[in-house]
């Protein structure tokens, strides 16, 4: 197998972990055992997606792959949320979705990739600490499988990477992160 065969294996493996994850998220929200809350999620597809256009530019190859899967699959789960999600906005929420907003204007006016690469990664973070706060409330409305492949899916994902700089490294990093803090919140809630 030549490198780049094995970088698109990996990046293949980063995508379906992705697939799984919202699969099982969705599985859960038509079982009404999880409720999402509907801006959340369209303020991560909109940061993903930013994200997403980030690593492109930054020649990310088959480890960008997981990004633009991430981007579509929040995207998906912000349409069902619509019919089956938590609808309370917050100013905290209109925040956020300014400053998702936002990264994508400077991505498609100023063109430089770094500045909305960091705008979304603090709007991940801050989003995150939202989930967090809602999954210490209430742990059960949230689904800790999707958020630990959501985490493990950017492992391979960093080996899938055809060029290493802040474009195609900061966000799957900051969002591997997030996501496994999320699941230790919603684990130790639990018990």
């Amino acid at each position: 197998m030549s490198e780049m065969e094995y970088k698109n294996f990996l990046g293949l493996i980063s995508g379906a972990m992705a697939l799984l994850a919202y699969w099982i998220y969705l599985k859960d929200v038509f079982a009404n055992k999880t409720t999402p809350h509907t801006f959340s999620w369209l303020i991560w597809g909109l940061l993903a997606t930013t994200a997403y256009f980030g690593q492109v530019t930054g020649r990310a190859g088959a480890g960008g792959w997981v990004t633009g899967v991430t981007a579509l699959g929040c995207l998906l789960i912000f349409v069902v949320a619509l019919f089956k999600g938590e609808k309370n906005i917050r100013s905290i929420d209109k925040i956020l979705l300014a400053i998702a907003s936002l990264s994508i204007v400077l991505l498609v006016t100023v063109r430089d990739a770094r500045i909305s690469t960091t705008l979304a990664i603090v709007a991940l973070v801050i989003g995150s600490f939202m989930t967090m706060k809602k999954a210490y409330y209430k742990p059960n409305e949230e689904t800790a499988k999707t958020f630990a492949l959501n985490s493990i899916k950017f492992v391979p994902s960093f080996f899938a990477l055809s060029t290493y700089s802040y474009l195609t490294v900061a966000y799957p990093v900051s969002a591997l992160i997030t996501n496994a803090a999320i699941v230790i919140v919603i684990v130790l809630r639990r018990k």
